[in-house]
């Protein structure tokens, strides 16, 4: 993406993870100056003990990480991810994160988005916390 439009002859490009970004590029590219643009919103369903969570996105709702990267949680602080199983996320909290209650949403960060992409029919596109547009994912399920 950085060097494309200076290279004759370039008339397309594939943005792949540009477009949405996901954690795991960031962490290992921070100079890109990209932010993560995709997050997954999930709900907190149980709290077994005062250090655990446990919500209802698991990595057939964020898909697997080729390097096996967790997901990141994006707020509160304290809450980090320590499992994905297929249809629940298992989190360690700790200082603020240990207020989560039953019914508290969260917004998750894939560590890669590729994976995450064909699990939705829509995305919804939100700035400044208004919805601004909704996109069909024409590619969904298409990873198989």
């Amino acid at each position: 993406w950085n060097i494309a439009g200076a290279m004759d002859g370039i008339t397309e490009i594939d943005p792949g993870t540009y477009a949405l970004m996901d954690h795991g590029l960031t962490q290992s590219m921070p100079d890109l100056g990209f932010d993560v643009a995709l997050n997954v919103l999930t709900t907190v369903i149980s709290r077994p003990d005062k250090d655990r969570a446990v919500v209802d996105c698991g990595h057939k709702a964020m898909g697997r990480a080729a390097d096996g990267g967790m997901p990141f949680v994006a707020d509160p602080p304290g809450a980090t991810v320590n499992r994905l199983n297929s249809e629940h996320g298992v989190l360690d909290v700790d200082g603020e994160a240990s207020r989560l209650a039953v019914g508290d949403k969260l917004m998750l960060l894939p560590h890669y988005s590729a994976g995450a992409v064909v699990l939705y029919d829509h995305y919804v596109g939100v700035r400044d916390g208004k919805v601004e547009c909704v996109w069909e994912i024409a590619a969904r399920g298409s990873h198989q």
